[in-house]
């Protein structure tokens, strides 16, 4: 009982919501109740910034950087090209190392919160034997770097296995001419991604940019024009539905 006790207590309270939520999502996964894409997030952050996130895909995070101005609140802000490109990139330095482009956000998020969850677990055990609230707060950061170690070191092997069913492994020249769907608020030069669906396989997800001058809103039909080996992107234009059958 002491265990359950320690679960369910004050100084373990937060922890344990999250894991349980957790616990219900893939419940549902399991059941068929949901998908991978129930939870879809889509955020796009317009200043100069693109960034797009599903929780069924891994994460495409690309810059739209112009030197121009952004507009927060209601109120122009001279961003700068340098000072864009500088958070962008930070933020995409995060994103790669914990392999949140490689890997579906739900196994990468569901991983950090089994690792916080058993690290306050395990330091209120030892550290705060009261299992009061306040006590537990001196170990809430160090259980969430635990938890950030193990999330990387976890998804490390599945990022792996799932870069190899990439674009490199499959036919570039078959994929010329084939019609995805757009899966992010929008795929432009510098940004985007489409979903193809082969016959009788899963939804595959691949980073996508556009011919110069042109851009596809989500949901677009995307035709394949070639693939770029620099960039690992394929590169796509605007097409209709209506054809994707006959290309």
């Amino acid at each position: 009982m002491g265990f359950f006790h320690e679960i369910f207590s004050e100084a373990n309270f937060l922890a344990t919501a999250m894991m349980v939520i957790v616990l219900f999502y893939w419940a549902m996964m399991i059941f068929g109740v949901g998908g991978m894409d129930m939870f879809d997030i889509d955020v796009d952050v317009d200043a100069d910034v693109g960034v797009d996130a599903d929780l069924g895909t891994p994460v495409n995070l690309d810059a739209d950087v112009d030197g121009s101005l952004a507009t927060a609140g209601g109120a122009d802000l001279d961003s700068g090209s340098s000072t864009a490109a500088a958070a962008s990139g930070f933020i995409r330095g995060i994103f790669e190392f914990f392999y949140l482009t490689d890997v579906p956000v739900a196994i990468v998020g569901s991983t950090f919160v089994f690792g916080y969850w058993a690290s306050s677990l395990i330091l209120n055990h030892l550290f705060n034997p009261s299992q009061g609230f306040f006590g537990s707060l001196i170990w809430m950061i160090p259980s969430m770097i635990v938890g950030l170690a193990f999330m990387r070191i976890a998804v490390k092997p599945m990022a792996r296995i799932l870069a190899k069913s990439g674009p490199e492994d499959n036919s570039r020249s078959e994929m010329i001419g084939v019609v995805g769907r757009v899966v992010t608020s929008s795929v432009s030069e510098t940004f985007g991604q489409i979903e193809i669906k082969p016959a009788g396989e899963p939804e595959v997800v691949y980073n996508a940019r556009t011919v110069q001058g042109q851009k596809l809103a989500k949901g677009d039909a995307a035709k394949i024009l070639s693939y770029d080996d620099q960039q690992n992107t394929f590169l796509v234009e605007l097409t209709n539905w209506e054809n994707a059958s006959d290309d």
